[in-house]
């Protein structure tokens, strides 16, 4: 499979440290949704990213930046899934220094033609794994949202303020109807 329109940035904050250390003095909060509770989330409304998201994808508006927390066997809403109805482009920052060497996201080709039903794990038979976006502390990714992908460990890591951290940024085509 070959992904057109990805990017990946490594070194992308400039003070990396920082940056984690001011968002893990925050709060994170659960936020429902119709049917679903996305636990471990922090809004975001910062300058940094949202201004180097912007030079670096002219055509993309930011219309949703969240850092997520993620510890070892928190429940979670879904697995393997597409932000194909949230944003046109998603970007994720990762901001663990120290992590498991396979931790990151997998891009999927869908093998059974099935749309996901989140919380379905029977359904995740169907996807087979093709990229495998590593993470490196400070290294954002960026894929169309339409292509099902998931965290490379589905039980997340660590605990506390060693628990998976990954900043997500939804962003729409500013071309798109």
């Amino acid at each position: 499979m070959t992904i057109s329109n990805t990017l990946i940035v490594d070194d992308f904050l400039d003070n990396p440290d920082n940056y984690v250390k001011e968002t893990l003095d925050k709060p994170f909060v659960d936020i429902p949704d119709a049917t679903r509770v996305f636990k471990g989330i922090q809004m975001v409304e910062d300058e940094e990213v949202e201004s180097k998201l912007n030079r670096l994808l002219v055509n993309y508006n930011v219309v949703n930046n969240f850092i997520r927390q993620s510890p070892k066997n928190q429940e979670e809403p879904n697995y393997i899934h597409s932000d194909r109805n949230e944003c046109d482009l998603i970007a994720i920052l990762y901001l663990n220094k120290r992590h498991p060497k396979r931790a990151g996201t997998t891009i999927y080709e869908n093998g059974g033609g099935s749309i996901v039903d989140f919380g379905k794990e029977d359904r995740d038979k169907d996807f087979k794994p093709s990229i495998d976006l590593k993470m490196k502390y400070n290294r954002l990714v960026a894929f169309p949202a339409d292509l099902y992908h998931s965290r490379n460990i589905k039980e997340n890591f660590g605990k506390n303020d060693k628990s998976r951290l990954a900043q997500v940024v939804f962003l729409k085509n500013k071309n798109k109807d």
